[in-house]
Order: C-alpha cells, then sequence, then structure tokens
C-alpha cells in the first residue's frame, strides 16, 4: 500500500535524478569512454616528444602545457565525473558535460588552428566525439526534471560573472580584429600566429561569447536549463583558462597570464558554490499556496516547483 501523501503536499512522483533517465544518456557515457582514451592518447606525444608541434614559440608552449594539464586532470576528472554521471549524480553531469564541452572548443582550435602532426586525426574524432555527446544530451534533456534539482543557486553572483567574462573576451577580440576590419589590415593577434585565422576569436565570437550571454540571461530569470548552461560554462572557462595559464611558464614560450589566472580562479570558486546547491536527488515538492516571482513551473511535470535565488 502507498502512504498517504502528507497534508500541504501535492502528490508527485519520484522524479528521476539527473539531466535526464541513464538509460536514455547511454550511448553519450559509451562515447564519453572512449574519448577519455583518446584524450590520454592525443596528450602524450605532445608533452614527451621534442618538436612535436611546429608552431610558433607561444603556441607550442600553450599546446604542450595544455597536454599536460589534459593528461593530469582533465581526462582522470573526466573519467570520474563520468562514473559519477552514469549513477544519476547531476553534479557529476554538469562537470561531465563541461569537460566535453572543453573538448569540443580545444580540439576545434588544435584541428583548425595548428600546423599539421601525426594526432591530426585523434584531434578530429576527439572534436566529432565531443560535438555528438553534447547533441545527444541536448536532445534528451528532461527541463522540467531539472527544476526539482536545484536549491537556492545565486543566480546573480552567477550571471553577472557570465556577462562579464563574456564583456571582457567579446572585447578583448573585436579590438584586435575591429581595428584591421577598418583599415582593410591583419590583426596583430592572427599576424603573430602566422596562420589564415585565429581559432581562437572564431571560437569565443561565433559561440562562447553569445552562450555565456543566454546562459547569463536564463540564470537572472530562474530558468533551471539556464542554471544547468551556467554550470557548464562555469568549468568550461575553469577548464580553458586553467590549462592555458601553465602552458608559457612551464615551457618558456610566453609570461604568465594574470587575467586569464584571475577568470579561472574565480571560475571555479564559482563553480564549487553553484555545485553546492544541486540536490543529491529528487524527490517530493511540497507546492507553494501562491505562485511568486521566485517559483519556475516545471511545464512537463505538471507543479509549480520554488527554486528560490539571490533577491
Amino acid at each position: 500500500m502507498r502512504a498517504a501523501p502528507s497534508k500541504g503536499t501535492t502528490t508527485m512522483e519520484r522524479a528521476h535524478r539527473g539531466i535526464a533517465p541513464v538509460d536514455r544518456l547511454r550511448p553519450a557515457f559509451v562515447l564519453s569512454a572512449i574519448l577519455v582514451v583518446l584524450l590520454i592518447a592525443v596528450s602524450i606525444p605532445g608533452i614527451f616528444i621534442a618538436g612535436f608541434y611546429h608552431d610558433t614559440p607561444a603556441i607550442t608552449a600553450t599546446d604542450r602545457g595544455n597536454d599536460l594539464v589534459s593528461l593530469l586532470l582533465i581526462a582522470p576528472a573526466l573519467a570520474v565525473s563520468l562514473a559519477y554521471s552514469m549513477r544519476g549524480s547531476l553534479r557529476a553531469q554538469i562537470i561531465w558535460l563541461g569537460l566535453t564541452g572543453w573538448a569540443a572548443y580545444n580540439f576545434a582550435i588544435y584541428a583548425y588552428g595548428l600546423n599539421f602532426t601525426p594526432m591530426f586525426l585523434v584531434q578530429v574524432a576527439i572534436l566529432s566525439l565531443a560535438i555528438f555527446i553534447l547533441a545527444i544530451v541536448i536532445r534528451r534533456v528532461d527541463t522540467a526534471g531539472l527544476a526539482t534539482q536545484f536549491g537556492t543557486v545565486p543566480r546573480r553572483t552567477v550571471a553577472g560573472f557570465l556577462w562579464l567574462v563574456a564583456a571582457v573576451f567579446g572585447f578583448l577580440w573585436l579590438s584586435d580584429v575591429m581595428p584591421a576590419t577598418l583599415s582593410g589590415g591583419t590583426p596583430a593577434a592572427l599576424a603573430k600566429l602566422k596562420t589564415t585565422s585565429n581559432p581562437v576569436e572564431v571560437n569565443d565570437l561565433a559561440i562562447i561569447v553569445p552562450v555565456l550571454v543566454v546562459a547569463g540571461l536564463w540564470t537572472w530569470v530562474r530558468r533551471p536549463v539556464g542554471y544547468l548552461l551556467a554550470g557548464v560554462m562555469l568549468v568550461i572557462a575553469t577548464a580553458t583558462l586553467g590549462a592555458i595559464v601553465p602552458g608559457g611558464p612551464l615551457f618558456g614560450g610566453v609570461a604568465f597570464d594574470p587575467m586569464y589566472a584571475a577568470v579561472a580562479l574565480v571560475s571555479l570558486l564559482l563553480l564549487v558554490t553553484f555545485l553546492s546547491r544541486v540536490h543529491r536527488a529528487a524527490g517530493t515538492v511540497s507546492r507553494p499556496r501562491l505562485a511568486g516571482p521566485d517559483v519556475v513551473r516545471a511545464t512537463g511535470a505538471g507543479a509549480s516547483i520554488p527554486l528560490g535565488g539571490e533577491g
């Protein structure tokens, strides 16, 4: 026999944990296991084989540092988060998706922006896997189920930080591109790269900056999918900038960049705070008497669910 629901609550079937039922995410989990193996394989030559990269000293140093962080931190973190993601942990799934997003971002730069190496096809495979993993998850995410799994998120702080990062890097790249666009010359950053295009500027201006803006907006207005996207972007910011910072000083290509380090550190601190507000499991949720501004309506669950947030 089922116990009668307590007074003041609505009868609500216990929701699944995580982004979606784990069986629906199984194809993405399988691809992610392959992704971990390829990340380890692709990192080793760049670290240990002298002259593996054939780019400018600054790019080579950055890439070797990136490979080192990928081998020691990113790949293990992806493997651990994948293991817990398969158990339905939303916290782990946010990290898993963020590191997958980092792989897509990073290896688009490797595939399009670096001189050819024997690992080119592996780099392309990593890019492909990451894109397909994200596509599978986007297609199967249960946005209504997410509404039961977030506590009091510091939404204004998170949204403001995402917008700040978008503004900083948008201004940084546009200040390089716009003068050359108006004068018909070559952007200074592109001239240093000695390539036909700057994939970092392409990635950031075409994808990262717009997504940061949207993630900040959706977080500000308390959309559960916005919280998910904000968490993923905090992981990407932490991993991307954190991986770039050691390259120059460690491998002698460029000087330590305090701005990148600061953004990576703040991203990490915000990410830890953000993840601490994610519930360990979804359950029966009380129905509020009045649906005020602090209520998110989970249209697919048939209930109004309080999410709270900064005032």
